[in-house]
């Protein structure tokens, strides 16, 4: 049986819909409809459970969400690292339902890619940062893509050094950090934080040591930043310049390995060793505050979510009697363990790092990874689950029961003042490529059931040049995947649309596919014009068989004086300069045109040519 969930829906949405398609309706009436899409009422989700076919052809699959709901899927093939050729980046966005909107595979022919992270700003578009390999070098790229998966920019950089790593961004206020290490030619690492804009332009860098080979960084509340490095964490002011530094005494309990999450009065952290993972907050000048217990975990760093409540979420994976176990947990305030779950399933896993996100007041979505250093088969080495906080599941295939492994720490806990040295750094500018995206098939499969149903509804269409198709969609509960708001809609560029449903149980999804001949745009500029008033050819004018998007029409005298100017498609000269008859005789015309082909696309043509007037 199919648990349903529900989250909100965007008032702005429905406000809109009923205001395009009910014209009629009072404001009263409207506004007491889409009342109901407060606090309290509901967008259609499902309990779902999707395992990784060929999951070892795959690694680090990373996950965020869209702001109505949708999931941004991230990942990166393994044979980048295997081979060194060929690397890929996949993205798939996927509906509350576990249904997949669009997947788009990323390729560059000289260099190879490997994903590292991904964000989501408030407009709704993709931000992916990784490490891009070129022979021995190790670049950084920074893609930028529309909500539909098209690229808008994709920028290399080079770091000044030989080598580096590529960890994490972070995104705020319009400000994207990247961070990573720099391995020096003297095998000196630096960790960096480089800051570009949403443009992807760079805008500075810092770099810092002594420096370890993992780490995470993120944008404080103060527009700063925080950073950990094995067992440094340093806090930077938002000019990169450094706060202080502290350095945690090693023993086998306490290697840090997630965090830093910033609370309400400073950051907390995780910390792994001999089998044991615990949590420890350091307050805003790196003072040790309070560490948890200790519970069994493997390795992998768990991931850390800040809830609304101020209360912290975890999701980790542990081994237990050579069993493989996936456990979420919750801690409050003052350290204290409150909560501990863990998965039960009828699939055999072997869970390697886990990654969480949740819209507000939303399901709650794990891509969980495979542990590479687990070898036997299993049903599901790697998989993504949906479910929601606090209710019964009542999906066939996995549950959360409550489970109790915690133990008292007696880990050491010993900091120090670090030594460090910030300096500035560079990141160079290589080339903006683009980078075509293709279709790829997702891995992902329904591990628990076949799905919900599914109506295809395929309507076909080929309009001559210039047309276009008006198409309805059959009520409000369906939506363009596109994003577009509009019922009906004018299509105009050949292509698909799709168009779905919100119903999880029995979904119904609507593609209409149009297809046009190449428009090429026919102009023709004439000879000869007679402005002498009798309406027949008074105008220099321009005849087209297509609808110009832009035009810049020059008319110059034989001795090279400008004598007309105009920037709008139909706005033609009338044989006038500064408000008298200009003579007969020839003038040299210049024109510069755009328009948009079949495909959406923008094209450009020019014509430089003498004409003749005549009276």
């Amino acid at each position: 049986m199919k648990r349903i969930l529900h989250f909100p829906v965007s008032c702005s949405r429905v406000s809109k819909l009923f205001r395009t398609h009910f014209p009629g309706l009072s404001v009263f009436l409207i506004g007491a409809i889409i009342g109901s899409c407060l606090p309290g009422s509901a967008l259609i989700a499902q309990n779902y459970f999707k395992r990784l076919e060929a999951s070892d052809n795959f690694f680090r699959q990373r996950i965020a969400h869209f702001s109505n709901g949708d999931l941004l899927i991230g990942d990166s093939s393994i044979e980048a690292v295997r081979t060194g050729m060929g690397g890929e980046i996949y993205l798939t966005r996927m509906d509350a339902c576990g249904q997949v909107i669009w997947t788009r595979a990323y390729r560059r022919e000289e260099e190879y890619l490997e994903l590292k992270d991904i964000k989501i700003n408030e407009a709704d578009e993709i931000f992916a940062y990784g490490s891009a390999y070129l022979g021995l070098d190790e670049l950084i790229f920074l893609l930028k893509l529309d909500k539909g998966g098209n690229s808008k920019q994709f920028k290399l950089y080079q770091p000044e050094t030989v080598d580096h790593f590529s960890y994490n961004i972070d995104l705020k206020d319009g400000k994207l950090m990247a961070y990573g290490l720099i391995l020096d030619f003297g095998t000196k690492k630096f960790g960096f934080v480089a800051i570009f804009d949403e443009a992807l332009n760079f805008r500075w860098g810092k770099k810092f040591s002594p420096f370890s080979s993992s780490g995470e960084a993120r944008i404080t509340a103060d527009n700063g930043f925080i950073c950990r490095s094995g067992q440094y964490l340093f806090k930077l002011d938002p000019d990169g310049e450094l706060e202080w530094a502290t350095e945690l005494a090693p023993n086998i309990h306490n290697s840090p390995v997630a965090g830093p999450v910033e609370v309400a009065d400073g950051y907390v952290l995780q910390a792994t060793g001999d089998g044991l993972a615990f949590f420890y907050k350091v307050n805003r000048a790196g003072d040790l505050i309070w560490k948890s217990e200790q519970f069994p975990a493997k390795s992998f760093p768990a991931d850390l979510k800040l809830e609304t409540d101020g209360r912290i979420s975890a999701v980790y994976s542990a081994t237990e009697n050579s069993e493989q176990q996936l456990y979420r947990l919750l801690l409050d305030h003052n350290g204290q363990i409150i909560q501990q779950e863990q998965l039960n399933t009828e699939l055999s896993i072997k869970p390697g790092r886990v990654f969480q996100s949740a819209p507000e007041n939303g399901p709650v979505v794990l891509s969980v990874n495979p542990d590479p250093a687990v070898p036997q088969q299993v049903d599901a080495a790697g998989f993504l689950i949906q479910y929601m906080p606090g209710e019964i599941s009542e999906e066939d295939c996995f549950e959360w029961v409550v489970r109790r492994t915690v133990q008292s720490n007696e880990a050491a806990m010993n900091f120090s003042r670090l030594d460090t040295i910030v300096q500035a750094t560079q990141m160079n500018f290589l080339n903006n490529t683009n980078i075509a995206p293709a279709p790829f098939d997702q891995p992902l499969i329904n591990a628990c059931s076949d799905g919900p149903d599914l109506e295809l509804i395929g309507i076909d269409t080929i309009l001559a040049c210039g047309e276009d198709w008006t198409v309805s969609l059959p009520s409000m509960d369906f939506s363009w995947e596109d994003g577009v708001d509009e019922n009906p809609r004018i299509l105009a560029a050949p292509g698909s649309y799709t168009a779905h449903n919100e119903d999880c149980g029995a979904q119904v999804v609507y593609e209409f596919h149009l297809d046009k001949p190449d428009c090429q745009c026919q102009v023709y500029l004439p000879t000869a014009f007679s402005p002498n008033q009798d309406g027949i050819n008074d105008h220099l004018e321009l005849f087209t068989d297509c609808e110009l998007s832009h035009m810049q029409l020059t008319v110059f005298s034989r001795w090279g004086e400008k004598v007309f100017e105009s920037q709008t498609p139909g706005n033609f000269w009338d044989g006038y300069y500064r408000g008298k008859t200009a003579p007969n005789g020839l003038y040299l015309v210049k024109i510069e045109y755009e328009w948009l082909n079949s495909e959406g696309q923008i094209q450009s043509g020019a014509i430089l040519e003498n004409i003749s007037l005549i009276r």
